[in-house]
């Protein structure tokens, strides 16, 4: 009889945000109470949002109304999102996996660097995420993010909240309770042709 060896994978790292921070924890001039008002936010109900978050929550300027949707060769309809939004219309594997609900930032990682809150300028990308220590239903317990946006020429963030409410520009730390506890901010990655 032959004796088996059975290898043990070696651990893996969580290959989740490193610079990542509290949302919290960004400070912006004239609003003190961040936590209470994306809580309030957050209580709004779907259907007042499209009418009420711009004008209950001025801070949250409406930019546009509409929303751009692209046909995507992996759905059976136009579909967006705040991820087609922030990262454009690339046709890219990374693409692809952020479209889905499962964009994990072990593939972020291969396109764009993290970098510090003190770096950021305007065409960065500020992914926001649940700091945990991963999710349990993703490989190698990733982190998924929760909203995605870019950073403005004002060092705000314009982003996409879903397909109806439209297109909004808000201090970084005004999203809702959902969007997560922590935000990284990302740059792509020059390519050695650049």
């Amino acid at each position: 009889m032959e004796s088996s060896h059975i290898e043990h994978a070696p651990e893996r790292q969580h290959p989740g945000p490193k610079k990542g921070i509290p949302i919290n924890s960004i400070k912006t001039a004239g609003l003190d109470d961040i936590p209470q008002i994306r809580e309030r936010m957050s209580a709004l109900r779907i259907d007042d949002l499209q009418h009420r978050l711009h004008q209950d929550f001025p801070q949250m300027e409406l930019v546009q109304r509409e929303t751009r949707k692209i046909d995507c060769k992996y759905y059976n309809y136009p579909y967006s999102n705040c991820v087609i939004f922030a990262l454009g219309d690339e046709q890219s594997e990374l693409d692809f996996h952020m479209r889905s609900r499962s964009m994990l930032f072990s593939l972020l990682h291969q396109e764009y660097d993290e970098i510090e809150y003190g770096e950021i300028k305007p065409g960065d990308i500020a992914v926001y995420y649940w700091k945990e220590e991963g999710d349990p239903n993703t490989p190698e317990n990733d982190h998924t993010y929760e909203h995605v946006g870019k950073i403005t020429d004002d060092l705000k963030i314009l982003s996409q909240w879903g397909l109806k409410l439209g297109v909004y520009k808000h201090p970084i730390p005004l999203v809702f309770d959902f969007c997560g506890d922590s935000v990284v901010f990302m740059r792509k990655q020059l390519k050695q042709d650049e």
